[in-house]
């Protein structure tokens, strides 16, 4: 985990009739982006990131912060267009194929989470700690990141993110395009150490 992201607060947009997602990433852009140049003592705002659901209009926003940070003011500027549902505060996992980052580093600037993104809830299972689902995500799909290349499915990034003082945990795995066999057995076999629950496959927006 990078020290300027000890914490991520989660919230998803679901805009209001008649809001596009340009007008989304504008109020994002300088609602939210632009906190990342009112630095402080505490609770400087580090880096944002916006996907949007390639199946509705929901989108995900990610706010990193290098310590506790109260959103309610800079957050509720967004409320005029749109529903604001808060899904907690998390912290980045480490992994040890990606020598201990939080990210790949393999994509482009302002996609650093993949191309084609897919975000999953994971919970240890029964008998299972949330090492054991680390290590699995680990030894299952950060090992793919730089693998040789394939028509389709090449991995650029995996990112866990455990909430802060529970077990849920998102998982974001990014490739270039579209899928493969080998990429959802892997994603399979995460069930073995994880409950599995799929929420939605995104698009990284670009952020000025």
């Amino acid at each position: 985990m990078a020290s300027a992201e000890r914490t991520v607060i989660a919230l998803e947009l679901h805009p209001k009739n008649g809001v596009t997602p340009e007008d989304i990433k504008s109020a994002v852009v300088n609602h939210v982006a632009s906190a990342m140049r009112e630095l402080g003592r505490f609770g400087n705002v580090s880096a944002v990131r916006l996907l949007q659901d390639r199946a509705d209009s929901r989108h995900l926003l990610l706010v990193s912060t290098d310590s506790s940070w109260n959103p309610t003011t800079t957050i509720g500027n967004l409320g005029a267009i749109t529903r604001i549902d808060h899904l907690g505060s998390f912290h980045f996992v480490a992994l040890a194929s990606l020598d201990g980052t939080e990210t790949s580093g393999q994509t482009d600037p302002g996609r650093d989470l993949g191309n084609d993104v897919r975000l999953f809830e994971l919970r240890p299972t029964s008998g299972s700690t949330p090492d054991d689902l680390a290590e699995a995500v680990d030894t299952q799909l950060a090992t793919r990141v730089g693998a040789p290349s394939t028509r389709s499915g090449n991995v650029l990034n995996v990112s866990l993110l455990r909430q802060n003082d529970a077990d849920r945990h998102l998982l974001f795995f990014g490739v270039d395009t579209g899928t493969s066999p080998n990429n959802e057995s892997r994603l399979a076999a995460l069930r073995d150490t994880a409950d599995v629950k799929e929420l939605g496959s995104f698009i990284q927006q670009p952020l000025p």
